[in-house]
């Protein structure tokens, strides 16, 4: 009589799936099943409901490992290659033969080429993100404005029983839905974020810009006493002109983050997270293309919130178009998050 084998909920069968993914991504088993908050035997028995293989490793502990498809070890492959490994330790590292690999395709592209005696990877792949870059602001003293408890988050984390009805929290957001990139999760979270963070100071206080009428009455007319702050340093007449609709003479120059917040030193603190809300897509570029079409011009959209209990208010609104042009070239040789982690089989 067949042994019945109890059958996972579907609650925890979400925390396996966040597992395994943790695990592709290089978190051992044990480790990726506590992030899951999953015990050992229930997402061993989940993992098999998923159809998800996986096999004892061998050496001390026979930890548990997914097993790959040919095609996931293909695609691991080139991450390895990209790490600077050779092709043939590459190979043993997946446990397999360089000579399976050599025969591999993916989208119908040889995974490898020989170049000057040696195997290269062929083809690369370009995954797309949906990313949000979030973080502090601070005085011109350096001091970080946060409101009462500092607390800051992307705005779609934020919960309301997290706030106060006294005191605002503060922080910049900077959305990019399509975020292309050679990296896998870990990589994005490691390389970007302090690259993002100067580009953004060096594109919101580069130069000055004249301000257009519409958007210099709805900073003057503002009720937030951050915006205000900038306008002690624009004449008292100037202003009272503005606010009855007469459009100063020879206008207003002002930086972009000075349009946005206030011209007495605001910045974007030092302190930035880089968060991935999902995987979008993924495709196999070749990399005599890729030689070619590295430059990606990622459109993002830039934001101030100011968040209390019951209420969250972003300036400006709408919230502000930045392209965030990048070269994946410059991903390469990092040794950043290229592979798929070794927890495989």
């Amino acid at each position: 009589m067949p042994v019945s084998v109890k059958k996972v909920n579907p609650k925890s069968l979400k925390k396996a799936e966040r597992a395994v993914s943790l695990m592709k991504e290089g978190k051992s088993f044990d480790m990726a099943r506590r992030l899951s908050h999953i015990s050992p035997e229930v997402l061993k028995r989940a993992m098999t409901e998923l159809g998800v293989k996986w096999i004892r490793g061998k050496g001390k502990g026979r930890k548990v490992l997914i097993k790959r498809s040919l095609a996931e070890k293909a695609e691991a492959m080139i991450g390895l290659l990209m790490e600077g490994k050779s092709a043939s330790k590459a190979s043993r590292m997946l446990r397999t033969a360089l000579k399976t690999m050599k025969k591999q395709k993916l989208d119908g592209d040889d995974v490898l080429k020989k170049v000057g005696g040696r195997w290269k990877a062929n083809i690369i792949p370009v995954y797309t993100y949906s990313v949000v870059f979030y973080g502090k602001l601070q005085s011109n003293l350096g001091n970080v404005i946060t409101g009462q408890h500092g607390t800051f988050k992307a705005r779609n984390k934020v919960k309301d029983d997290d706030l106060d009805k006294s005191y605002s929290s503060i922080w910049w957001q900077y959305d990019i839905d399509d975020f292309h990139t050679t990296l896998l999760k870990g990589g994005v979270q490691d390389f970007y974020p302090v690259r993002v963070l100067d580009f953004l100071r060096d594109t919101l206080t580069s130069g000055t810009t004249g301000v257009s009428f519409p958007l210099l009455r709805r900073i003057v007319n503002t009720p937030s006493g951050y915006v205000n702050k900038f306008l002690q340093g624009i004449d008292q007449k100037i202003l009272n002109r503005i606010r009855r609709g007469i459009v100063p003479s020879g206008g207003i120059g002002l930086n972009l983050l000075e349009q946005f917040f206030n011209q007495m030193g605001a910045d974007l603190a030092d302190e930035i997270v880089c968060g991935i809300e999902k995987t979008k897509g993924k495709k196999f570029v070749s990399m005599s293309n890729f030689e070619k079409n590295s430059i990606y011009s990622d459109k993002g959209f830039f934001v101030i919130f100011a968040a209390r209990k019951g209420n969250i208010m972003s300036y400006p609104d709408p919230s502000f178009e930045i392209i965030y042009e990048h070269d994946l070239k410059e991903e390469l040789g990092t040794g950043r998050g290229f592979n798929q982690g070794l927890m495989y089989g």
